[in-house]
Parts: C-alpha cells; sequence; structure tokens
C-alpha cells in the first residue's frame, strides 16, 4: 500500500513541477497569435491635413504608445504630436521628456507640467528628437521569475512532505 501511493505522489509531484514552471516567452511564436497587428503596427506615422501641406520628420523614441517616426505639420507642437501617438504610455515618467533640437547642442528636459503651462508645448523643427524615459520596475523580471520558480517548487516539496507524513501515520 505504501509503495502505491508513494508512486501516485511522485506522479502527481512530477506532473505539477512540469505545469507550474514559467514558458520563456522566446518559445512562444508571436506570428501564430492572432490580432497582434495594434501592437507590432507601422513605426512611421504621417499626419497630412492637405495634400501639399509641408511636413516635418520627428522622431519620437519612447515612453509612448506608438513611438516610431512621425511625419506631421510645420509647426506642430509637442502637446499635438503626443496626443498622434497615443499619449505618455502607463510605464512612463510624465517628468522626464528630453527634446532634443537639430541645432541646439543640450537636449532641453521639460515635464508634462511644463507642457501644461505653456498649453501647447514647443514648436516642434524638423529632425527633433523626443524620449521620454520609462519608469524603472522595482523588482526585474529575472527576479519575479525565479522568486516564482522558487515558490513553485517549495510548495511542490511541501505538499509532497505532507502527504508522505499522512500516508507514514496510517
Amino acid at each position: 500500500m505504501r509503495f502505491i501511493c508513494k508512486k501516485w505522489v511522485s506522479l502527481f509531484l512530477s506532473i505539477s513541477l512540469a505545469f507550474s514552471l514559467p514558458v520563456p516567452l522566446q518559445a512562444i511564436d508571436v506570428n501564430s497569435f492572432t490580432g497582434l497587428d495594434s501592437l507590432t503596427g507601422p513605426s512611421e506615422f504621417i499626419v497630412q491635413d492637405h495634400q501639399n501641406q509641408k511636413l516635418i520628420t520627428v522622431h519620437l523614441l519612447s515612453g509612448v504608445r506608438k513611438p516610431g517616426l512621425y511625419r506631421v505639420p510645420d509647426r506642430t507642437n509637442l502637446i499635438t504630436l503626443l496626443s498622434y501617438s497615443g499619449g505618455i504610455s502607463n510605464d512612463s515618467d510624465p517628468e522626464k521628456i528630453i527634446l532634443k533640437n537639430q541645432g541646439s547642442k543640450s537636449p532641453k528636459e521639460l515635464t508634462l507640467d511644463d507642457l501644461m503651462v505653456i498649453g501647447h508645448g514647443p514648436v516642434l523643427k524638423n529632425q527633433d528628437i523626443i524620449f521620454i524615459e520609462q519608469e524603472k520596475p522595482i523588482v526585474g523580471s529575472d527576479t519575479r521569475l525565479l522568486v516564482g520558480l522558487t515558490g513553485s517548487i517549495l510548495s511542490i516539496v511541501l505538499f509532497s512532505i505532507l502527504i508522505a507524513n499522512q500516508t507514514d501515520d496510517r
């Protein structure tokens, strides 16, 4: 009887360990999913009111929902560009907006509050670069993976000890 019970516990532990291990993202085939067009859409956007309108090129590198290369009408301001890009993303720091003009030597640091006080933000020039810093998580993904894996293994070991103690008492 003990041999059969230990065999079932061993089988249960093997199965639960296999299902508790996290799957690395690299192992998932992204092409097999549907509906990812919104996530992997174009990285170049053209905003134009009429056909012969003069456009400037602006690089919006990070911190927005749709980063990329924007071709926008001349005299577009930063607030308008941020609205074209879907707004500042949730994991971005609105207190660290960096604007680098092609002609200037040093970048200009702005905050979302600065832009709201101005009302429209600085007028963009051709080849401007905008970078919004992303907040760093307190716990990295590697740490979360390790804690999750350790917790899964510990729960399996403790559960098997509990079952082994209960079967030994009988």
